[in-house]
């Protein structure tokens, strides 16, 4: 029982602490201790041959811990955080007034509810240019994708649909 809430407690440590001395430590240790669980599991006699075919999970453990450990003692985790975004502003792209407006609608909405904003987006068509659909139309893409969505679920035609 003892080794058991070790081995949760080191692995804890290995994957949530960034301390580096502390995931150093545990992950030795949790290394360790694996290793020396999957021999004491292959050699023993009082152990049935099933149990000793799933130690090999042990080994797939392992090297998962390992892995982590050099991610964060190399330091590989803060490389994300270094990376600048690649962004490159849409060039010749001039707004309409009324796309700025609803723009800035957007944006305001979106610092109130503190929703990360890009910077760079595109603008969508101007009022002006923007042709809304008859109702029919509507109606016949909202039909269209409610039968896509229950085909893919698996709708069945039956026979007496079709008569």
């Amino acid at each position: 029982m003892i080794k058991s809430n070790l081995t949760w407690q080191l692995m804890f440590c290995v994957y949530t602490v960034q301390n580096k001395l502390i995931v150093g430590l545990a992950g030795t240790t949790l290394a360790i201790l694996l290793i020396w669980s999957f021999i004491k599991m292959r050699k023993s006699k009082n152990v049935d041959r099933k149990t000793k075919q799933t130690t090999w999970w042990l080994l797939l453990v392992l090297v998962s811990v390992i892995t982590v450990m050099i991610v964060k003692l190399m330091g590989l985790t803060d490389i994300q955080k270094q990376a600048k975004p690649i962004i490159k502003p849409v060039k010749d792209s001039t707004a309409t007034r009324d796309q700025l407006e609803r723009r800035s609608q957007s944006e305001n909405y979106c610092k109130a509810h503190q929703v990360p904003i890009y910077a760079y987006t595109l603008f969508v068509d101007p009022e002006a240019e923007v042709s809304i659909r008859a109702v029919d139309e509507v109606v016949d893409r909202a039909l269209a994708l409610c039968y896509i969505g229950l085909k893919s679920e698996g709708l069945e035609q039956r026979d007496n649909w079709t008569k």
